[in-house]
């Protein structure tokens, strides 16, 4: 695809194309828009003397448009990671609020839908309670899963994900350790308040299990394949490409990883090891990961058939009680911010309330 042409310009200026190439600028536009590059691709373009004046305004709109949007965006994270570090919360950025900055170096090229934040599951509370105080207001639960999504609405409305695990499904909770995310957390600052991402590692097992099992069966878009390409590119001298091989295996992700990886090697040339790039070819993903993606995908029908596949992946009688259990009995904190419990002493109350509601809900979608 020309477009990857021209976005490894980035790292190789000889893949950049010539005005002899013969280019349909404009349907190079339109890629680059639809795919959410065309911030990226203006920010490689520019100054180069490639772009023909129409398509050069075109992009040049999209990237200060969203660059605005994520100066925003970015004051907000700024405001809310200094409010959550006051309460002792640690937070590791996810996604574009991790890459925009930490990894593009530039947050006017990386598109940002939402601020996507993991902490500890035990601090989930506590977090809560800092944000419910900055004016985000938690959208209706469902199952107590991986995350929580709140709302705020201002000038530009922002939508917050709070996580505490990196996949919905509960087996990869089971096989991914948090203290293993933590301990390899990369410290980093946004304006002036402290935060962490990804170390490369658990950065590409994310983003490839994130678009194999959050996205399965969507075309991908250009800028989340080019964020893994960006993230091997910038970190490829200090990969341990063996850790992330075994860990993809550990943790049921060697799928998502032979496919992503595969990819973004065949259309971006990340810089892959040969002798990786073989390995990848080589290893086979074993039953119960295959077993895990088919009761993912069996899982998009309704929410009590996600339930049961979620139920089904986890292994032991002890894991999936642990699974039910958390369902049943969130944390009283998560469910007095959820339902807006003025005194804690009625927290109780609103457990049978919420599975009431919960089955309620399940009667009406499964209604012709």
């Amino acid at each position: 695809m020309f477009l990857h042409r021209c976005l490894r310009g980035r790292w190789f200026p000889d893949a950049l194309p010539t005005p002899a190439d013969g280019v349909d600028w404009d349907a190079l536009v339109h890629a680059a828009h639809a795919g959410g590059a065309s911030p990226l691709l203006y920010h490689t373009l520019r100054g180069r003397n490639l772009l023909p004046p129409s398509a050069e305004e075109a992009l040049r709109i999209d990237y200060y448009a969203n660059a605005r949007r994520n100066l925003f965006l970015f004051r907000e994270l700024a405001g809310l990671l200094t409010a959550l570090s006051a309460a002792g919360v640690d937070v590791l950025l996810l996604k574009g609020a991790a890459l925009a900055e930490a990894v593009y170096d530039n947050p006017a090229v990386r598109p940002m839908g939402d601020l996507d934040l993991l902490v500890r599951e035990a601090r989930v509370p506590d977090a809560l309670r800092v944000l419910s105080g900055l004016g985000y207001a938690i959208t209706p639960p469902a199952a107590y899963r991986n995350e929580i999504v709140l709302q705020k609405h201002a000038a530009v409305g922002v939508i917050l994900e709070l996580h505490w695990q990196l996949f919905v499904s509960p087996a990869h909770h089971q096989t991914i350790p948090a203290d293993w995310l933590w301990d390899t957390a990369l410290p980093v600052q946004v304006e002036g308040a402290p935060a962490w991402i990804l170390g490369p590692e658990a950065q590409i097992l994310h983003l490839c299990g994130h678009l194999v099992l959050h996205h399965d069966g969507e075309a991908p878009r250009t800028i989340w394949l080019h964020d893994v390409a960006e993230v091997i590119a910038l970190y490829h001298d200090r990969i341990d490409w063996e850790n992330v091989l075994a860990r993809a295996q550990a943790y049921g992700l060697l799928g998502a990883v032979q496919n992503v990886v595969g990819r973004v090697v065949d259309d971006w040339q990340a810089p892959v090891p040969p002798g990786v790039q073989a390995r990848l070819r080589t290893l086979r993903p074993s039953p119960a990961e295959g077993r895990v993606q088919n009761w993912l995908v069996d899982a998009h029908t309704s929410g009590a058939h996600r339930f049961l596949a979620d139920l089904r992946s986890i292994s032991g009688i002890a894991g999936r009680f642990r699974f039910l259990w958390r369902n049943l009995f969130p944390p009283p904190g998560y469910v007095r911010y959820c339902y807006g419990v003025r005194h804690a002493a009625l927290v109780p109350l609103y457990y049978p309330y919420r599975w009431l509601k919960g089955m309620f809900g399940a009667l009406r979608r499964s209604k012709p």
